[in-house]
């Protein structure tokens, strides 16, 4: 995949010693093996140009839209995750991915990490509905993810005074949150 994402990036062809020069990962050899074999079962497309080899995506491959789909998997959950909580009756504050999910640098043994500010909540009613729809977005990102799913839910207060403990978590909130709804953090936790 890192090397499919990275030709994906370009419009020219390229030498697998650029394909290498942008991923920063593995090695020139391993990156080489690795797009002669694409090319050999006809995803990448290889013509030689003088004594080099530059390789492209062949976008009239069966699989071309499976790679595609796959190459956009990582922007899927932040859109599923806006869809669901636009149809929420009780809306966050806020709400972010944060951790491995929003680095887009876990894996499949990786919690997906979502962060909810939760509004006040007064009347019973009201607090058992927000704990049905926490409930109901920790299922259905199990199920679009097949990942472990850790929801931190904080009301706006809360927020303020890790923020003002100077909690760790706060820093990583900070550092790495992808916000899908709502206000940023940074406004959230300004204790100024």
């Amino acid at each position: 995949m890192p090397i499919l994402r990275a030709m994906s990036s370009r419009s020219n062809p390229t030498t697998a010693a650029q394909i290498y020069r942008v991923m920063q990962q593995g090695t020139e050899a391993g990156v080489r093996r690795a797009i002669e074999r694409l090319a050999a079962q006809g995803v990448v497309l290889g013509e030689p140009v003088g004594d080099r080899t530059v390789y492209s995506l062949n976008h009239d491959h069966v699989l071309d839209r499976a790679i595609r789909a796959l190459l956009r998997a990582p922007e899927e959950l932040p859109r599923r995750l806006r869809v669901e909580l636009a149809d929420w009756s009780i809306q966050p504050v806020s709400a972010a991915l944060y951790g491995s999910a929003a680095r887009r640098d876990g894996d499949a043994d990786s919690d997906i990490d979502i962060l909810l500010v939760r509004p006040v909540l007064g009347r019973s009613a009201t607090r058992d509905q927000w704990v049905r729809q926490v409930h109901q977005l920790r299922e259905a990102v199990r199920r679009w993810t097949g990942n472990r799913v850790q929801i931190t839910d904080r009301s706006r207060t809360t927020l303020r005074r890790l923020a003002a403990a100077r909690e760790p978590i706060v820093d990583q909130w900070l550092t790495d949150a992808v916000v899908i709804a709502g206000q940023p953090l940074d406004e959230l936790v300004d204790v100024a």
